[in-house]
Protein backbone atom coordinates (compact mmCIF):
# COMPACT_ATOMS: atom_id res chain seq x y z
CA UNK A 1 0.00 0.00 0.00
CA UNK A 2 2.54 2.20 0.96
CA UNK A 3 4.46 1.19 -2.31
CA UNK A 4 1.54 2.13 -4.07
CA UNK A 5 0.63 5.27 -2.32
CA UNK A 6 4.35 6.34 -3.25
CA UNK A 7 4.07 6.02 -6.55
CA UNK A 8 0.59 7.41 -6.91
CA UNK A 9 2.38 10.77 -5.08
CA UNK A 10 5.89 10.54 -7.01
CA UNK A 11 3.53 10.60 -10.70
CA UNK A 12 1.15 13.46 -9.53
CA UNK A 13 4.16 15.51 -8.12
CA UNK A 14 6.34 14.73 -11.50
CA UNK A 15 3.11 16.22 -13.59
CA UNK A 16 3.19 19.57 -11.00
CA UNK A 17 6.47 20.03 -11.43
CA UNK A 18 6.44 19.13 -15.38
CA UNK A 19 3.19 22.17 -15.67
CA UNK A 20 5.44 24.75 -13.25
CA UNK A 21 8.33 24.01 -15.87
CA UNK A 22 6.01 24.45 -19.15
CA UNK A 23 4.50 27.82 -17.25
CA UNK A 24 7.81 29.60 -16.57
CA UNK A 25 8.89 28.44 -20.02
CA UNK A 26 5.81 29.87 -21.44
CA UNK A 27 6.02 33.36 -19.18
CA UNK A 28 9.82 33.62 -20.34
CA UNK A 29 8.76 33.01 -24.12
CA UNK A 30 6.08 35.69 -23.48
CA UNK A 31 8.48 38.02 -21.76
CA UNK A 32 10.90 37.65 -24.77
CA UNK A 33 8.43 38.35 -27.60
CA UNK A 34 7.27 41.34 -25.47
CA UNK A 35 11.25 42.53 -25.73
CA UNK A 36 11.34 41.91 -29.47
CA UNK A 37 7.78 43.90 -30.23
CA UNK A 38 9.69 46.56 -28.58
CA UNK A 39 13.36 46.21 -30.33
CA UNK A 40 10.82 46.49 -34.15
CA UNK A 41 9.40 49.49 -32.79
CA UNK A 42 12.95 50.92 -32.28
CA UNK A 43 14.05 49.48 -35.34
CA UNK A 44 11.59 51.74 -37.26
CA UNK A 45 12.75 54.68 -35.13
CA UNK A 46 15.94 54.06 -37.23
CA UNK A 47 14.89 54.61 -40.44
CA UNK A 48 13.54 57.66 -39.54
CA UNK A 49 16.34 59.03 -37.99
CA UNK A 50 19.26 57.10 -40.04
CA UNK A 51 19.28 57.57 -44.10
CA UNK A 52 22.30 55.03 -44.00
CA UNK A 53 22.18 51.40 -42.73
CA UNK A 54 24.94 51.71 -40.14
CA UNK A 55 22.36 52.40 -37.89
CA UNK A 56 20.07 49.55 -38.44
CA UNK A 57 23.18 47.57 -38.60
CA UNK A 58 24.26 48.43 -35.24
CA UNK A 59 20.70 48.16 -33.90
CA UNK A 60 20.17 44.48 -35.51
CA UNK A 61 23.53 43.77 -33.74
CA UNK A 62 22.50 44.46 -30.44
CA UNK A 63 19.13 43.36 -30.89
CA UNK A 64 20.25 39.72 -32.14
CA UNK A 65 23.11 39.87 -30.13
CA UNK A 66 25.28 38.36 -33.51
CA UNK A 67 27.34 40.38 -36.03
CA UNK A 68 25.18 42.02 -38.93
CA UNK A 69 26.51 42.13 -42.80
CA UNK A 70 24.36 43.77 -44.96
CA UNK A 71 25.23 43.73 -48.56
CA UNK A 72 23.28 45.71 -51.43
CA UNK A 73 21.92 43.90 -54.85
CA UNK A 74 25.13 43.54 -56.32
CA UNK A 75 27.05 42.14 -53.39
CA UNK A 76 28.97 45.54 -52.29
CA UNK A 77 29.06 45.96 -48.62
CA UNK A 78 26.65 48.86 -47.70
CA UNK A 79 27.47 48.40 -43.82
CA UNK A 80 28.06 45.79 -41.01
CA UNK A 81 28.36 45.71 -37.06
CA UNK A 82 30.62 43.07 -35.95
CA UNK A 83 30.32 41.90 -32.05
CA UNK A 84 33.68 41.69 -30.41
CA UNK A 85 34.00 37.99 -31.16
CA UNK A 86 33.63 38.47 -34.48
CA UNK A 87 35.44 41.14 -35.68
CA UNK A 88 37.63 39.41 -37.52
CA UNK A 89 35.74 37.56 -39.29
CA UNK A 90 34.37 40.19 -41.75
CA UNK A 91 36.80 39.03 -44.25
CA UNK A 92 36.12 35.71 -43.71
CA UNK A 93 32.47 36.45 -44.60
CA UNK A 94 33.19 39.07 -47.26
CA UNK A 95 35.61 36.55 -49.04
CA UNK A 96 32.74 33.63 -48.96
CA UNK A 97 29.81 35.82 -50.40
CA UNK A 98 32.44 36.86 -53.25
CA UNK A 99 33.34 33.03 -53.56
CA UNK A 100 29.35 32.18 -53.34
CA UNK A 101 28.33 35.11 -55.50
CA UNK A 102 26.96 33.00 -58.50
CA UNK A 103 24.94 31.00 -56.45
CA UNK A 104 23.52 33.72 -54.12
CA UNK A 105 22.37 35.61 -57.33
CA UNK A 106 21.26 33.07 -58.92
CA UNK A 107 19.04 31.59 -55.55
CA UNK A 108 15.32 31.62 -55.49
CA UNK A 109 15.48 30.83 -51.91
CA UNK A 110 15.20 33.85 -49.52
CA UNK A 111 17.54 32.08 -47.12
CA UNK A 112 20.95 30.92 -47.55
CA UNK A 113 23.41 28.99 -45.13
CA UNK A 114 26.96 29.38 -45.54
CA UNK A 115 30.11 28.04 -43.72
CA UNK A 116 33.33 30.39 -42.96
CA UNK A 117 37.03 29.27 -42.63
CA UNK A 118 36.75 29.22 -39.27
CA UNK A 119 34.01 27.02 -39.39
CA UNK A 120 31.18 29.26 -38.22
CA UNK A 121 27.64 29.89 -40.03
CA UNK A 122 26.84 32.76 -41.93
CA UNK A 123 23.43 33.33 -42.64
CA UNK A 124 22.30 35.21 -45.26
CA UNK A 125 18.65 36.80 -46.41
CA UNK A 126 17.46 38.60 -49.75
CA UNK A 127 15.98 42.18 -48.34
CA UNK A 128 13.26 42.35 -51.33
CA UNK A 129 10.22 44.19 -52.61
CA UNK A 130 7.74 43.39 -54.94
CA UNK A 131 9.42 40.66 -56.23
CA UNK A 132 13.02 42.79 -56.68
CA UNK A 133 15.94 42.27 -55.06
CA UNK A 134 17.00 44.86 -53.31
CA UNK A 135 19.85 43.95 -51.42
CA UNK A 136 20.86 40.66 -48.30
CA UNK A 137 21.17 41.02 -44.69
CA UNK A 138 23.65 38.46 -43.21
CA UNK A 139 24.18 37.31 -39.97
CA UNK A 140 27.11 35.76 -38.19
CA UNK A 141 25.21 33.34 -36.22
CA UNK A 142 24.42 29.33 -35.84
CA UNK A 143 21.64 28.24 -37.81
CA UNK A 144 20.51 25.99 -34.67
CA UNK A 145 19.51 29.42 -32.42
CA UNK A 146 17.55 30.72 -35.01
CA UNK A 147 14.09 30.10 -33.45
CA UNK A 148 10.55 31.50 -34.07
CA UNK A 149 10.77 34.49 -31.76
CA UNK A 150 14.21 35.46 -33.75
CA UNK A 151 13.00 34.37 -37.52
CA UNK A 152 9.84 36.69 -36.50
CA UNK A 153 12.20 39.19 -35.52
CA UNK A 154 14.08 39.14 -38.97
CA UNK A 155 11.48 38.97 -41.01
CA UNK A 156 10.06 42.54 -39.65
CA UNK A 157 14.16 43.85 -39.91
CA UNK A 158 14.29 42.71 -43.86
CA UNK A 159 10.97 44.50 -44.02
CA UNK A 160 12.70 47.93 -42.49
CA UNK A 161 15.88 47.56 -44.50
CA UNK A 162 13.31 47.04 -47.63
CA UNK A 163 11.76 50.03 -46.31
CA UNK A 164 15.63 51.75 -46.05
CA UNK A 165 16.47 50.62 -49.63
CA UNK A 166 13.03 52.12 -51.28
CA UNK A 167 13.83 55.13 -49.45
CA UNK A 168 17.55 55.91 -50.45
CA UNK A 169 16.13 54.75 -53.83
CA UNK A 170 13.59 57.75 -53.91
CA UNK A 171 16.12 60.19 -52.43
CA UNK A 172 18.57 59.33 -55.09
CA UNK A 173 15.73 59.68 -57.71
CA UNK A 174 14.40 62.84 -56.30
CA UNK A 175 18.46 64.17 -56.66
CA UNK A 176 18.72 63.21 -60.03
CA UNK A 177 15.22 64.76 -61.11
CA UNK A 178 16.63 68.25 -59.48
CA UNK A 179 20.08 68.03 -60.95
CA UNK A 180 18.60 67.50 -64.17
CA UNK A 181 15.95 70.43 -63.96
CA UNK A 182 19.22 72.92 -63.42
Amino acid sequence: EDLELLQFLASHVSTLIENARLYMSEVERQNRLQTYMQHQQDLVKQTIEDESFVGISNYLSHMMNCSVIMVDRFLHMTSHKMIEQDEDRIESVMNSITRNKNEILNSRQAEQWFMLEDQSEFGLWKISSGGDVLGYLGLVIPEERMDVVLRMSLNHALNVCAVQFIKQKLVLDVREQVRDSF
